[in-house]
């Protein structure tokens, strides 16, 4: 559906001549490197969901095979990587995240900001508080 997405909307710019730019946010659990290709191809701006350090995002984000955390860490350090190789501006496409916050990771609030340092995100996107 994405791809659909894009494609199309690619192609009306091309009859209305604006500034098109795309963003998605994904926990990148579906990433493969055929789908970064694709959003990579369309300067797709990525941000993803980054709850802090491992034992605090894997305990929020449950994945049936394996770490969360040290799936979504690879992924965003290759992306940002890919970014940077294709001489784009890392001012502007760098993947950010979002955490979520719960009652008993707001006692870490260090460490959730040392996590989003430590995989060199610039900035640390709030909402609400879940219970």
């Amino acid at each position: 559906m994405l791809r659909h997405v894009v494609e199309y909307a690619t192609r009306k710019n091309v009859e209305a001549e604006k500034i098109l730019s795309f963003a998605l946010v994904t926990n990148l659990s579906l990433m493969d490197d055929e789908r970064l290709e694709f959003l990579l191809g369309h300067r797709v701006q990525i941000c993803t969901s980054l709850d802090g350090p491992a034992d605090l995002h894997n305990r929020i984000r449950i994945f049936k095979n394996g770490n969360s955390h040290e799936l979504l860490v690879g992924w965003m350090k290759k992306i940002n990587d890919r970014y940077r190789d294709m001489g784009l501006d890392t001012n502007h496409y760098r993947v950010e995240a979002l955490p979520t916050i719960t009652r008993p990771s707001l006692a870490r609030w260090k460490d959730i900001v040392d996590a989003f340092v430590a995989v060199g995100c610039r900035a640390i996107f709030l909402r609400k508080l879940d219970p």
